[in-house]
């Protein structure tokens, strides 16, 4: 049974499905939306509810639990590519990609304020409503366009690359042996590996990647 935090955040997904998200080529499961890309290419918006307390539930005043994220959200974006998932962990693209699966992720709250925040799902729904909406459409939907193509995505990993993942030149070597440029991606591989202190199960694990892929390291 769901509680009237879940309901009322269901609720609050649902109105920005029909009012935006769906119009924008996102299809929805539950709380999360995936639209998909040519390239491999997924872009996940995700409404991730705080976790319920112990007994909060029976507390009128949360304040009670000043530090607790029950009757809170955030919004989670992510960039999903298939070939990533295919070589790193052996496994098939999903029909449905949660924002955990992704190899790039951040929240919205970052993009304002580059911070943490949860959303208090406990205040006017149409107020609510109106600022979620507001929020992914001034800056979740702008971040998301950042990657909407594989150039974009190899450009980023190549220039940013450790803000959104820690592992920016083993997905770039990756995605060019993907797209047939064998010499790029061992000389990728290779900075990586070369970059990998401390860690000799990913050393292991990323060597054995690039005898995989048949590249030069």
């Amino acid at each position: 049974m769901k509680s009237d935090y879940q309901e009322k955040l269901t609720s609050l997904s649902s109105h920005v499905s029909k009012t935006l998200l769906k119009w924008q080529g996102f299809k929805k499961r539950r709380n999360a939306f995936n639209r998909k890309l040519d390239g491999g290419i997924v872009q996940i918006i995700s409404f991730q509810a705080g976790s319920y307390e112990p007994f909060a539930i029976d507390v009128p005043n949360m304040n009670y639990f000043p530090n607790s994220l029950y009757g809170k959200f955030t919004i989670n974006l992510g960039i999903y590519i298939d070939d990533l998932q295919i070589f790193m962990h052996g496994k098939k693209p999903k029909d449905f990609v949660n924002e955990y699966d992704c190899q790039l992720r951040t929240r919205a709250s970052h993009l304002v304020t580059s911070t943490d925040e949860w959303i208090s799902i406990d205040k006017d729904f149409d107020k609510l409503s109106k600022e979620t909406t507001n929020l992914i459409e001034k800056y979740a939907l702008p971040f998301l366009d950042r990657f909407n193509s594989r150039e974009k995505i190899e450009e980023y990993f190549k220039t940013e690359g450790t803000t959104l993942t820690n592992i920016p030149l083993a997905y770039l070597a990756i995605m060019c042996h993907k797209d047939g440029n064998n010499e790029a991606s061992s000389s990728y591989m290779k900075k990586h590996i070369d970059s990998i202190v401390n860690h000799e199960g990913h050393k292991e694990y990323m060597f054995a990647l690039a005898k995989k892929l048949g590249l030069d390291i």
